[in-house]
């Protein structure tokens, strides 16, 4: 009888190395995919080690500066092998770069820009880095910490631990709560509580007396060219040679004040300083306007007589005099009112009040334009005020 035709198949030796080539390329992809992971991981590692190794380098030099020494102390450092961090599979290099903030400017703050490089070379011999950068102040970090201590409402340190108001000069009569001061050329002395900067004694000799009253004190400056109007440079620091003036103030009264003001003068090769004694009766406060005397002091705004003086305050704002409540008396007002409080750099600048023609105006920023901030050249009219 006849074979019947069979229905089973083999494969070729074809399809066996087709099937052979096509597992082996995925398997290729697989051990591609394994090695990238494994390269990749040993980068975040190296780089995870690189920024722990700049991050403690600048943490180091922050906390080396304890003194102003210190500080100057910081500089730039070439790159060096890292000790410690062989783990990585890696060796780390650091450097270190140091900027003084605008060197050689004698005005710029105590600042430095450090910069820290760390690089190591990778698996595949590339070089890698991390870069990490602050700036450093010139102030140890203790004091820099002392700024996160509540405040009484006072200064952290006063001259000699007294109040500002309480001149330099005054001495501590023994008791730690109270400062003598004599006035230049005064006969009499005062008596100055060291906590509130008050004026509580005047005394002749050794005998003294009750006197409630406040300082008012500052500084008479000049011009060094009168005949020229002067510029707001000039007045940061006028170099004109100093006369006799003397200090008044014209209290207007309340009904409660009593007494009645005693002004002082010092005059110096430069500038003339002052101290008043304003009293204040019953109701503990003062009004009034402080005026420089002298007889050759114009006493109208336009006039331009050559050889004549203007005198202006200086003061950070210009544009108080419409609106003189914008002005707190610590700020130089044309007037005073309600004073409580000691007062003191209440400072004149005395200019040319014209050549014959044109009135000289006081110096400012702005032409007596606008409200400034605290700038020292910056002054206001003050004698005449209008």
């Amino acid at each position: 009888m006849g074979r019947l035709p069979s229905t089973e198949r083999g494969i070729s030796l074809v399809e066996a190395l087709v099937a052979l080539a096509i597992m082996a390329f995925g398997t290729l992809a697989v051990l591609g995919v394994q090695t990238t992971l494994r390269f990749n991981s040993d980068i975040a590692k190296q780089r995870g080690e690189a920024v722990r190794i700049a991050q403690e380098t600048l943490e180091a030099v922050r906390a080396s500066v304890e003194t102003l020494a210190d500080y100057d102390a910081i500089v730039s450092a070439a790159a060096a092998d890292v000790a410690g961090y062989d783990v990585a599979n890696t060796t780390y290099q650091v450097a270190q770069s140091v900027v003084d903030a605008a060197e050689g400017d004698i005005h710029a703050p105590r600042r430095k820009a450090v910069v820290i490089d760390v690089t190591w070379q990778d698996r595949t011999d590339q070089t890698q880095s991390v870069r990490l950068s602050a700036a450093l102040q010139g102030t140890p970090p203790a004091l820099a910490g002392s700024l996160l201590v509540n405040s009484d409402g006072t200064g952290v340190r006063r001259p000699r631990g007294r109040h500002p108001a309480v001149p330099v000069e005054a001495i501590d009569i023994g008791d730690g709560t109270n400062s003598r001061f004599q006035p230049p050329g005064a006969g009499v002395s005062w008596v100055f509580n060291n906590t509130t900067g008050f004026i509580t004694q005047v005394c002749t000799g050794d005998a003294c007396t009750a006197f409630n009253a406040r300082l008012l004190a500052g500084f008479v400056r000049f011009s060094a060219n009168p005949a020229a109007p002067s510029n707001a440079a000039e007045a940061e620091n006028p170099l004109g040679a100093s006369m006799p003036v003397e200090l008044t103030v014209v209290q207007s009264a309340p009904a409660d004040q009593a007494g009645s003001q005693a002004c002082f003068e010092t005059q110096q090769p430069l500038y003339v300083a002052y101290y008043c004694a304003v009293p204040l009766g019953t109701g503990d406060r003062w009004s009034g306007r402080s005026l420089v005397v002298h007889p050759d002091i114009v006493a109208l705004l336009g006039d331009a007589t050559a050889g004549k003086w203007r005198v202006c305050r200086y003061t950070p704002k210009l544009g108080h005099y419409l609106v003189p409540s914008e002005m707190s008396n610590e700020e130089h007002p044309l007037d005073y009112v309600n004073v409580r409080t000691s007062l003191v750099n209440q400072n004149f600048l005395m200019i040319g009040a014209g050549d014959g023609t044109t009135a000289f105006t006081c110096p400012n920023e702005t032409d007596n334009t606008g409200v400034l901030e605290f700038i020292d050249g910056d002054t206001y009219r003050h004698q005449p005020a209008s």
